[in-house]
């Protein structure tokens, strides 16, 4: 009924019909035809339960009264954003559980794992928010300007019966990992679901929906979050929604929580399947020599890609990628990556004893770094133009005086677009806004960002958790997050070109084939360390009074 005075923007009303599995229309049918009725009872209900300082449209920002002083204290301030101070200022008026439900055998087990008195903590009742200013600088998507706040508070806000932000729900899935945990996340949402608010059904019915609602972004979002028991957690939350009459939506919860474990233990190409590079019938020193540079920037680009997919935003929180492996496996996996194709880079062109094969070599891995580049895989890029700018190959100037002009002009001007000025200003800020996907960014790139973060903000302050740098964090999370939806394809004739290739480069391209040995070479690619590489070019060109200088 509540929405009547309230309008709700698409994105909430796409998530509200998701989660009861009903359409928009049908929704806005039901609505259109029952208006006046609900109103009615909505009128009815609302006399009883409604505060009388509540402003009439909720959604809407109050205005300051510049006479008044201005605190950042929730108790005490001036409401100045959706009004929380009216809505969650008390949140045991909100979590009062209702001991006379029915619960499922299932649920009733999980809850009893842990106190549900522990909603009761000291810091629930306190937050602090933006000022006009400072939200005008620092936040432009979350009609929710919270700064610092506790965590019971936090899951109110998320699941508020009256309004509702997706940017703030999605930025605190993403980013919860850096003050508590996902047991105690559905532990929270568990208390959430079970409250009776003020006493009002109504009331109830909508903070269910908002929890129902939370589930089902929490699966999307962040499924790698849910292993061993909380899946059966899960599975007993989903039954006890199921009990309460949300059939539609319980389904709907319990099809995604399939999906989800069905995409899980989904084939991926793994070290596994890689042959043995002693079983190769050619030189692999000289492999890459008898394909084409947008074959291997192709594969090159699948294979990659496959590991940055898998990247979990749990590993981009705390700088988990420094302190412990185990915890951000897939991003110390890209970066191990990043590592390996430099040294193969260089050590491919050390190879390459005659001083022709070699100005074949940087001529291949220019041509592979400037089809790298029409496919929007700006990591494998630089990894690449890294490779080639490596000391030991660098310092090779009779081999780089062979190489032609136009391929010199070519790795100059990715080098320019790569250019790592200000972390990859100009390739964040220009070059990726206007990418089509698929498309694989450096993460270094983001990660230098994400430490920045990190370094500059604390997780907790006075007690309460520092949201301001939960949404500093959601920000560039969410990118990241954002390049793992579309997928490369090893078939080049499902791959969409941004531009029309020449007549020739068309009959070239339906010429390639898959290439088992080819996949696995890449996947597994051989190098010399630092000191060979640095003993290789010195044989091969040694030091002389006019090249040291």
């Amino acid at each position: 009924f509540s929405l009547l005075d309230n309008p709700l923007d698409q994105m909430q009303l796409t998530a509200i019909t998701r989660a009861y599995g009903i359409s928009v229309a049908s929704l806005l049918h039901f609505i259109n035809h029952n208006q006046d009725e609900m109103r009615v009872q909505y009128c009815q209900n609302r006399k009883q339960t409604e505060d009388k300082t509540r402003p009439n449209n909720f959604l809407s920002k109050w205005k300051v009264d510049p006479s008044k002083p201005r605190s950042p204290v929730l108790g005490n301030r001036s409401s100045r954003v959706l009004n929380p101070r009216n809505s969650v200022s008390n949140l045991h008026d909100h979590i009062i559980v209702n001991y006379e439900l029915e619960l499922v055998p299932e649920f009733q087990a999980f809850l009893s794992t842990f106190d549900i008195s522990s909603w009761n903590e000291l810091d629930s009742t306190n937050a602090f928010y933006y000022t006009d200013e400072e939200a005008a600088i620092d936040l432009k998507f979350s009609a929710l300007k919270v700064k610092h706040v506790g965590l019971n508070h936090l899951i109110v806000l998320i699941t508020h019966e009256e309004f509702f932000d997706m940017s703030f729900l999605n930025a605190f899935f993403l980013t919860y990992h850096a003050f508590t945990t996902p047991t105690i996340v559905l532990q929270k949402l568990a208390c959430r679901y079970l409250s009776l608010g003020q006493g009002n059904s109504v009331q109830r019915k909508k903070i269910q929906l908002r929890v129902i609602v939370a589930l089902d972004t929490w699966l999307r979002t962040c499924f790698s979050d849910f292993t061993g028991t909380m899946l059966s957690h899960m599975s007993s939350f989903i039954s006890q929604i199921r009990e309460d009459g949300s059939q539609g939506a319980s389904t709907n919860l319990k099809k995604l929580l399939e999906q989800k474990c069905n995409q899980a233990v989904s084939i991926r190409f793994s070290p596994t399947q890689r042959t043995n590079l002693h079983a190769y019938d050619r030189n692999p020193t000289r492999i890459i020599f008898d394909y084409k540079p947008l074959l291997i920037a192709r594969y090159l680009s699948f294979i990659e890609f496959g590991m940055y997919k898998e990247i979990k935003s749990s590993e981009l929180v705390n700088k988990t990628w420094m302190s412990e492996k185990d915890g951000a496996p897939n991003v110390c996996e890209m970066i191990t990556r990043f590592n390996t194709v430099v040294a193969w880079v260089a050590s491919t062109i050390l190879w390459q004893e005659k001083q022709s094969d070699r100005v074949k070599a940087f001529v291949l891995f220019i041509e592979i770094a400037q089809a790298l580049d029409k496919l929007q895989n700006f990591n494998t890029l630089l990894e690449i133009l890294t490779g080639i700018s490596h000391t030991s190959v660098w310092r090779l100037k009779n081999t780089l005086a062979d190489v032609p002009k136009k391929y010199l002009t070519i790795f100059s001007n990715l080098r320019e677009k790569m250019d790592p000025t200000q972390n990859f200003r100009h390739l964040h800020k220009e070059v990726l806004p206007m990418c089509v996907q698929p498309a694989l960014p450096y993460l270094g790139m983001y990660l230098t960002m994400l430490t920045h973060i990190e370094d500059g903000n604390a997780n907790l302050v006075h007690g309460l958790v520092n949201f301001h740098k939960c949404l500093l964090m959601f920000t560039i999370i969410s990118e990241v997050k954002n390049w793992q939806m579309i997928e490369y394809s090893l078939d080049e004739r499902k791959e969409k070109e941004k531009e029309k290739e020449k007549e020739k480069e068309k009959e070239e391209k339906e010429e390639e084939t898959w290439s088992p040995m080819l996949l696995s070479f890449l996947s597994e690619l051989p190098y010399n360390n630092e000191e060979e590489m640095w003993e290789s070019s010195l044989r091969l060109e040694p030091r002389t009074k006019k090249n040291e200088k």
